[in-house]
């Protein structure tokens, strides 16, 4: 049974792999891909993924979320930072994006502009300070 679960769970990313081939401008499969590939700790194939996936479609700033963190796991706070607020310009509704764009503003002691992106963050999304 355990071996059936297995294969059933190894099914999904190539299920996905083949959509993103298939369509490489399918965004929710690439970004499920990518978060499941994290997940396995294969994060050379999820950075190559999500590279891909941001140029293609640059304004799509899930994927530079999902990239920063892998970045974040690298010790590259600088560049996950950067490539946010590459992504700011097309995140004006994502109160979870200004959320994490304050936390690495506060780790890289740039308070100011941690105010100014955790002020957005509960702007667009009043819960978000609970």
């Amino acid at each position: 049974m355990q071996n059936l679960q297995q294969n059933r769970a190894d099914e999904g990313p190539e299920q996905l792999r083949f959509a993103v081939a298939t369509d490489p401008q399918h965004v929710e499969a690439r970004e499920l891909l990518a978060g499941l590939l994290m997940q396995r700790d294969s994060l050379v194939e999820a950075e190559q993924l999500l590279n891909d996936g941001l140029a293609a479609n640059p304004e799509h700033h899930r994927f530079a979320q999902l990239l920063a963190r892998i970045y974040i796991q690298r010790g590259a706070s600088k560049q996950a930072l950067t490539l946010l607020e590459q992504s700011q310009p097309y995140a004006t509704t994502d109160a979870e994006f200004f959320g994490f764009l304050a936390a690495l503003y506060q780790r890289d002691g740039q308070h100011d502009k941690a105010i100014k992106a955790y002020s957005r963050a509960v702007t667009i999304n009043p819960q978000q300070s609970q």
